[in-house]
């Protein structure tokens, strides 16, 4: 599949030619733009969305605040419940509900659950 998006001025940009923070944003649309479609496309619906390692690749901080706070309103707006796999220890877990953390220490693997 080949990518062109186009600017608000009508210029044309080839997916290369953008950083990797950019193009993980814009695969971090492109990806809830198809979700959009398919369930409209097959009249499906669901209430639980689950993201994984979604926001781990060269999103800096900003962004990922930004990705974080519009799943918050998604997650209110359109009644979802929303798992986010994370391994980025400067997310503020104080956005969420609940969070398990899972700690491997000697090659076993425990679940903590953080009070919120």
């Amino acid at each position: 599949m080949n990518y062109t998006f186009v600017s608000d001025y009508g210029a044309e940009y080839e997916y290369d030619n953008f950083s990797s923070g950019e193009k993980a944003r814009l695969m971090i649309s492109a990806c809830f733009t198809f979700r959009d479609f398919m369930a409209i496309r097959n009249n499906l619906s669901s209430n639980i969305l689950v993201i994984d390692e979604f926001i781990d690749s060269a999103l800096d901080s900003m962004s990922i605040e930004a990705i974080l706070s519009l799943m918050q309103e998604f997650s209110r707006s359109a009644n979802q419940n929303i798992f986010i796999i994370s391994h980025r220890a400067e997310i503020n877990n104080d956005i969420f509900n609940n969070v398990i953390q899972v700690e491997k220490t000697n090659n076993i693997s425990k679940i903590k659950y953080l009070d919120m």
